[in-house]
């Protein structure tokens, strides 16, 4: 029988069809779509005459409450009992996050890209952290022991800047640091053209490492509330383009470290965590795929 995953993301919508968990087929939808048009994306996938599939599980770019999922940048209130009841199937509804989340331990190859070499393997504490910079800005938690995944949920981007993150972005913008008060408003996909701008308009020849400067800040703060020994794991399209200034960012994440005043061995330890970048645009399906045993 033929098993459903989705990707509800503030930009994109990706449905895949299963059978023995791989994904065989998937279709893309870019841009707004109504949520009552959802359901006959499935069944239109699914293709004519086709019967009700075994299974769907769907992930949100938003918090999911007694099993609604909220989409914070579109206008949908997915409910998994409404859903199932659609499509005459189980259905679960889980967090974007923590879908990325549960395909880390099924990345290879070229879905992923070294940034900074680290510890090989799930040793140590067995926790990731997965830094999302897309559309919005959000992080979730993982711990990967003896074959299972935990992910945890967090509403991150919402909080404000990290106090050394907020310290050196009013260095160079001087009071235009006010018009970035939170970590999305400030790193997100939709706010990194604003933060260019305003980098060039203080006098930055190289904006784009500015960004990357204050991304890996971010992410060195993350880290040290967070200890993934496992790593960070960057997804989404600005976290890519700010990963790869490379050195910009490098020295943020570094700076992070360096800045709290921690023993030499922990700094070491820190800066033997690895940074991979995510680049399989189908993660979070991937991570739906491991979550339909769950149902």
């Amino acid at each position: 029988m033929t098993d459903v995953v989705a990707d509800i993301g503030g930009t994109n919508l990706r449905v895949g069809l299963v059978e023995n968990a791989q994904i065989l087929r998937t279709e893309v939808v870019r841009g707004p779509l109504p949520q009552s048009e959802f359901v006959p994306l499935v069944r239109r996938l699914l293709g004519a005459g086709a019967g009700d599939p075994g299974r769907i599980v769907v992930s949100v770019a938003g918090p999911v409450i007694d099993g609604v999922g909220y989409l914070t940048n579109r206008d949908w209130a997915l409910p998994a009992g409404q859903l199932g009841s659609d499509l005459n199937c189980e259905a679960r509804i889980i967090n974007d996050m923590a879908a990325t989340g549960f395909s880390l331990p099924h990345l290879t190859g070229d879905q992923v890209v070294t940034v900074r070499p680290g510890r090989a393997g799930w040793g140590g504490n067995a926790q990731a952290l997965v830094v999302n910079a897309g559309t919005g800005f959000n992080v979730c938690p993982v711990r990967h022991l003896d074959g299972h995944t935990i992910t945890l949920e967090s509403e991150t981007g919402h909080a404000l800047l990290p106090a050394m993150v907020a310290d050196r972005l009013r260095q160079a913008l001087g009071t235009t640091a006010d018009d970035f008060p939170s970590i999305e408003l400030l790193l997100a996909g939709p706010a990194l053209p604003r933060l260019t701008a305003a980098a060039t308009a203080a006098g930055h020849a190289e904006p784009m490492a500015l960004a990357a400067e204050l991304f890996g800040m971010t992410c060195g703060d993350l880290a040290l509330r967070h200890w993934p020994d496992q790593g960070l794991w960057l997804a989404g399209s600005a976290a890519r383009a700010m990963a790869r200034e490379g050195a910009a960012f490098l020295s943020g994440l570094e700076a992070a470290f360096a800045a709290k005043g921690m023993p030499p061995a922990v700094i070491d330890h820190l800066r033997d965590m690895p940074v991979v970048e995510i680049a399989d645009d189908l993660a979070p399906l991937r991570g739906c795929v491991a979550q339909l045993r769950e149902i």
